[in-house]
């Protein structure tokens, strides 16, 4: 489990932090809404093409989820984009400004090279 967090909804989070939160504590600004890396993959494909799973790679913490009580708390901030959404505005962004053939061309480095 992930939760991903749309840039707009981090940008407002981050500066209704810098603007309320004056304690020195750490402010996390997230969705708490978590989402299956598997689901993840399968939203991406419905837009995309298809993703090899390669389950001898690590994976990390299993469950990583957001509070963003305590900003919630100083300023009402809450994330305003779902994930599924965050990714379907992305996604069209990304086609919309690529080609096809330049993202077949540099997906295998960015996924594998970095």
């Amino acid at each position: 489990m992930r939760n991903w967090t749309y840039v707009s909804d981090i940008v407002e989070g981050t500066l209704l932090a810098a603007e309320h939160a004056d304690d020195g504590d750490a402010v996390n600004i997230g969705t708490t809404e978590g989402t299956r890396v598997m689901k993840a993959a399968e939203l991406v494909i419905s837009h995309a093409a298809a993703i090899v799973s390669r389950p001898e790679m690590p994976t990390g913490p299993y469950y990583r989820i957001s509070d963003h009580s305590k900003l919630t708390k100083l300023a009402g901030w809450r994330p305003k984009v779902s994930f599924a959404d965050g990714l379907e505005r992305t996604m069209e962004w990304y086609f919309s400004t690529k080609s096809a053939a330049s993202i077949r061309a540099e997906l295998p480095h960015l996924l594998f090279e970095r």
